[in-house]
């Protein structure tokens, strides 16, 4: 128990001090870039009540996505246009992983795009709504900061837990297992003519059955 305790204690310690290290660390600015413009045809559709104009470009029931994007691109009263978009790194290390999640300023952006916004909290992945369809290749200078996620500190600390709990538990058996083989020794060594006879009589039941259903 006590080499147990040595070892955990000094290992959660350790482990907290980690987190709330790669906590600081993640949370200065660095800059990144958003890229892989995508533009989501439905979405657009629907924010310019279009949606009807799709079904003059199915053909063998799919949709012809080069034309109806052609379409969207000579319409003169289409101003609003979706884009999926994903933000990517010029830090090798720090970048949105299994461990962080990373959280863009979406606040420095051209003037061509009316909002912007991320998915979902911790995700690199966004959308936005741009008054033209975004052709180049990446919007630079964004800045972005990490933070470790709930997600992996929950991993941890159920880990933790979880070695904890298979300690007491272990040791409860052992104590159970100790205990009840000591009771044993101690029943045999101080009843051992009771159990003598128990066996002399066992085994000569066994003999009569014996005898009687051969």
């Amino acid at each position: 128990k006590n080499l147990f305790l040595k070892i955990y204690i000094p290992f959660v310690i350790i482990t907290i001090i980690a987190l709330i290290v790669l906590q600081i660390l993640g949370s200065k600015k660095r800059i990144g870039y958003l890229t892989d413009f995508n533009l989501e045809i439905d979405r657009t559709l629907e924010l310019n009540n279009l949606n009807e104009i799709k079904e003059n470009f199915i053909i063998d029931n799919e949709l012809d996505e080069e034309s109806i994007k052609n379409y969207l691109l000579a319409n003169e009263n289409i101003t609003n246009y979706v884009h999926h978009f994903r933000i990517r790194y010029y830090d090798k290390v720090f970048r949105n992983n299994d461990i962080y999640g990373v959280y863009v300023d979406l606040s420095n952006l051209p003037n061509y795009i009316e909002t912007a916004q991320m998915r979902e909290k911790g995700s690199p992945f966004g959308d936005l709504i741009s008054s033209k369809i975004i052709e180049e290749d990446k919007i630079d200078n964004i800045n972005y900061t990490l933070r470790v996620k709930l997600k992996t500190i929950s991993i941890i600390c159920s880990v933790l837990l979880l070695i904890l709990v298979l300690f007491i538990f272990s040791n409860n058996i052992y104590n159970f297992i100790k205990t009840f083989i000591y009771y044993i020794n101690k029943v045999l060594v101080e009843n051992k003519f009771i159990i003598l006879i128990i066996f002399i009589g066992l085994v000569l039941f066994i003999f009569q059955f014996w005898l009687g259903f051969p």
